[in-house]
């Protein structure tokens, strides 16, 4: 984990605007900017304003508000991949502590076919394809 200080320290000598904790995987793929899971602690808000993850051989699928890991989803087309595309991200920003998520399908050269954006609204989710070719 690699950690960085974004905004530099206030007039008490603080931490700045944000902490960014950097995390990758054992290929040196970056896997999580600061920790999805982690933007709140103990209900209070830390100094984290975002989290990013971004998953590659794993696929989830949000069941009223859990996360759980998948073969695949979205009609099959989108799978665990081993070759450093990307299956899936996710975000979460301070401001309504909300999780965001991609997931994307490739055609058989590995080129982006589709991406579908979730936003988790218990008990559904909201499902759009935003690219079909």
């Amino acid at each position: 984990m690699i950690s960085k200080q974004v905004g530099g320290p206030d007039v008490q000598n603080e931490i700045g605007y944000q902490k960014i904790d950097y995390r990758y995987n054992i290929r040196g793929w970056l896997t999580h900017i600061n920790n999805i899971e982690d933007l709140r602690e103990n209900g209070a808000l830390n100094h984290d304003l975002f989290a990013f993850k971004i998953n590659y051989n794993e696929v989830t699928e949000s069941d009223n508000g859990d996360i759980n890991v998948v073969q695949s989803t979205f009609g099959n087309t989108v799978k665990p991949l081993f070759n450093g595309n990307i299956a899936e991200t996710y975000w979460k920003t301070r401001t309504d502590d909300i999780l965001r998520k991609y997931s994307y399908s490739y055609d058989d050269l590995n080129r982006l076919k589709k991406a579908y954006f979730q936003k988790p609204l218990p008990p559904e989710s909201f499902r759009v394809v935003l690219a079909n070719n």
